[in-house]
């Protein structure tokens, strides 16, 4: 992801980036958008952020204490006796995971 300063609005409510017109997504107080050999200048928090913009993941929640959101099909296949696979990813960087 790049990001872009200049965005424009068009006439459907898209805002697109004025230099691949591809849609611009807004993280924080920046835009991004999907530019070839983009990604490398982000960091985690705006990666992260980046990613629940476009719905590609959700927003942080808290496994122990608030359970997994699930969908209304999981709800109903929990609900009827089923186990429905909540698939789960946790982030952070390689010192985290040290033991």
């Amino acid at each position: 992801m790049v990001h872009h300063t200049e965005v424009t609005t068009e006439r459907n409510g898209l805002t697109t980036c004025l230099t691949c017109r591809r849609e611009a997504y807004r993280v924080q107080h920046n835009w991004y958008c999907d530019c070839e050999g983009a990604g490398e200048n982000m960091d985690f928090e705006t990666w992260l952020n980046f990613g629940i913009a476009k719905g590609y993941c959700s927003e942080q929640f808290c496994s122990t204490h608030d359970g997994a959101p699930m969908h209304e099909t999981e709800e109903e296949e929990w609900d009827n006796g089923g186990d429905p696979c909540l698939h789960v990813v946790r982030l952070g960087s390689l010192p985290d995971w040290e033991v």
